[in-house]
């Protein structure tokens, strides 16, 4: 299992470039005030090179959630490498701090598995712990409106529209309900993204200067494609 985002790229063909190497990955995502009756939603993309069927194992503790099986590969240099597969599930979750793994089944010495994602989505209570606090809603887009209730004991942060990244715009929190506030938008096609914070949150991350990068242009274009962004716990 290489446990590293897989970018596709336009250079002539789609390819992917898989990063370090191990036999499984396992990862914790935390839910503040998970909702324990609602489900947890995950998605995960995997590819596999063997002679035969590879099976990709996701669990939750001891909790087997499913199993991705992606067909054999005919080796040849104008056969496809790697035969990708996919698993959209769901279950529930009995705490906050969910512990997810994936692990390759390999099924013979020659076979080899990579880890594109793997994404978990829960509901949980809206309320503001003094740090970032995303909102977002899967059935949103099936409304001409939505309204959201945030409990915070401060309603005078900043709310903000990050649906487009490249069009974010702020939102109005001024009202007040028991507790903390409500806000409504207007939905359109698409599934509608906001994030409550605190600009002076001392805790917020900041970009540093950390040393300067050699050239990575290796094909010279004058426009880069993409530039790709990754969390730190994919580094190594």
């Amino acid at each position: 299992m290489i446990p590293e985002i897989m970018v596709q790229v336009n250079a002539g063909s789609e390819k992917s470039f898989p990063g370090t190497r191990v036999q499984s990955f396992g990862n914790e995502f935390t839910f503040d005030e998970i909702l324990s009756d609602e489900n947890v939603f995950i998605q995960a993309v995997v590819a596999g090179r063997c002679a035969q069927l590879s099976t990709f194992e996701i669990k939750s503790g001891n909790q087997t959630i499913g199993r991705i099986n992606t067909p054999q590969v005919y080796y040849g240099t104008n056969n496809i490498y790697a035969n990708p597969g996919s698993l959209s599930t769901s279950f529930k979750s009995p705490n906050d701090n969910l512990t997810l793994s994936v692990n390759y089944l390999n099924t013979s010495v020659v076979s080899e598995g990579w880890l594109d994602y793997v994404q978990a989505s829960a509901f949980t209570n809206l309320k503001y712990f003094n740090k970032p606090l995303l909102i977002s809603h899967p059935d949103q887009v099936n409304f001409y409106s939505t309204g959201f209730n945030v409990l915070s004991s401060t309603v005078y942060q900043d709310l903000w529209n990050v649906t487009d990244p490249l069009n974010i715009s702020g939102i109005k929190t001024d009202q007040i309900i028991p507790g903390g506030f409500n806000f409504q938008v207007l939905n359109n096609q698409a599934r509608g993204r906001y994030v409550y914070f605190d600009r002076n949150d001392i805790n917020l991350p900041n970009p540093k200067f950390i040393a300067k990068l050699e050239n990575q242009n290796l094909h010279g274009l004058e426009t880069a494609d993409m530039l790709v962004v990754y969390h730190k716990n994919f580094k190594d």
